[in-house]
């Protein structure tokens, strides 16, 4: 069974005038059995792009580096921080990040518990049930 520790830290910052930002970091700190690298980044822009599912992990590098040398449209990082000017979006993001690492963790498990791969030998006969 795979576990991940996630770090949240939500912060509040007053800017010059009325606008007020809050900013949601998120970071996995450590992982057993999956990778921490569980947030996807456009490698272009390194804008975020979501919490990564199963094809994700299996698809995208866990650098931006080898996603560059191999010519890629994504990687993977274990951080992932978004700045929003309005309170009930930011508490709503922190939220729905932790749902969806929660998610991806089970899925995950599920995925490893499905035996796949190597190689076995069958006798079938008519004495076989």
């Amino acid at each position: 069974m795979s576990w991940i520790v996630v770090n949240q830290r939500e912060t509040i910052v007053a800017q010059q005038g009325s606008l007020t930002e809050y900013t949601v970091y998120t970071e996995v700190s450590d992982a057993n059995g999956i990778p921490a690298e569980l947030f996807v980044f456009d490698t272009s822009s390194d804008a975020f792009s979501s919490v990564a599912l199963l094809w994700d992990i299996e698809s995208w590098p866990p650098s931006k580096d080898e996603a560059v040398r191999a010519q890629l449209d994504f990687y993977r990082g274990n951080s992932c921080e978004r700045t929003f000017t309005n309170k009930e979006k930011a508490a709503a993001f922190a939220a729905d990040l932790q749902r969806r690492l929660q998610a991806v963790r089970i899925d995950w498990d599920g995925n490893e518990a499905v035996a796949f791969g190597g190689e076995q030998t069958f006798l079938y006969s008519s004495e076989s049930p």
